[in-house]
Formats: structure tokens, sequence, C-alpha cells
């Protein structure tokens, strides 16, 4: 009974390590993916108040965007 327990204990660390690591993994995706997305939104919105959403640099910018989203959806 003693050796059960430990077994199920050594189990559920190892078990409780996996998880808390790929958390951790996922967490650093997804402040990649903010960060990238918002440094996008960001130029954008200076681009805009700069009066220059009819330029190619901001059309680019859409364009980085949607491929940025797209690929963010497979993830």
């Amino acid at each position: 009974m003693k050796r059960l327990s430990s077994v199920i204990l050594v189990s559920l660390l190892f078990i409780f390590q996996s998880v808390f690591a790929q958390n951790q993994q996922i967490s650093a995706e997804l402040d990649s993916i903010w960060k990238t997305d918002q440094g996008i939104r960001m130029e954008l919105i200076q681009l805009q108040q700069q009066g220059k959403s009819n330029t190619l640099e901001f059309k680019d910018l859409i364009g980085e965007m949607k491929t940025q989203d797209s690929i963010n959806q497979k993830k």
C-alpha cells in the first residue's frame, strides 16, 4: 500500500510538472502573438493619425495584420 501511494504521488508530480511547463509555453506563445498584433495596430493608428491611411505602408501593414491573423487562427 505504501509503495502504491509513492507511485501515485510520483505520477501526480510528473503530471503537474508537465501541465505547468505546457501552460508556460502556451502563455509565452500568446504573449508573443499579442505583442506582434498590438505593434501592428499601433503603427496603423499612428499612420492614420498622420493622415497616411492611403499609403502603401498602411496597406502593407493591413496585409501583414491579415497574414498574422490567419497564422494565429491555425495555431
